[in-house]
């Protein structure tokens, strides 16, 4: 068994490639950091949405199921748009609103209750806050 070369303290030596790391650019750290707290959010949302709205607005599992794939291909369609609009007004302005989007969309999902108020915040907000999001990062 070959054993991990470890420090003065017994602590294992980290990579190289992570020491790197410290010497990036502190806009590298917050896009990093960005990336990884909308993954996160993103994740979390694909796996609680379809039952959150199954038992919080009285979905059908059918209805619920549709209502996430068409958050889906919305998405889908949103990205040529945002894809123009980060083109025109540039990543940092809509990395930013798109992440107001998102705010705005999440914090709306927690106090909607009915699926007919819901709709608009699934297929619209939600949505072109994702896809100005994902690509720019």
């Amino acid at each position: 068994m070959k054993r991990r070369p470890t420090t003065s303290l017994g602590l294992a030596v980290v990579p190289q490639w992570l020491v790197g790391l410290q010497e990036c650019p502190r806009e590298l750290w917050i896009i990093y950091i960005l990336k990884f707290l909308e993954s996160l959010s993103y994740f979390s949302i694909s796996l609680i949405l379809v039952p959150f709205l199954s038992h919080s607005t009285g979905m059908l599992d059918l209805e619920a199921g549709i209502a996430y794939g068409l958050l889906g291909m919305c998405v889908s369609v949103y990205a040529v748009i945002s894809g123009v609009l980060i083109d025109k007004f540039g990543i940092r302005r809509c990395l930013a609103g798109g992440s107001f989007l998102l705010c705005i969309a999440r914090i709306s999902l927690v106090f909607v209750n009915s699926k007919w108020a819901l709709y608009p915040v699934l297929l619209t907000i939600l949505p072109m806050g994702m896809s100005m999001g994902f690509p720019v990062m």
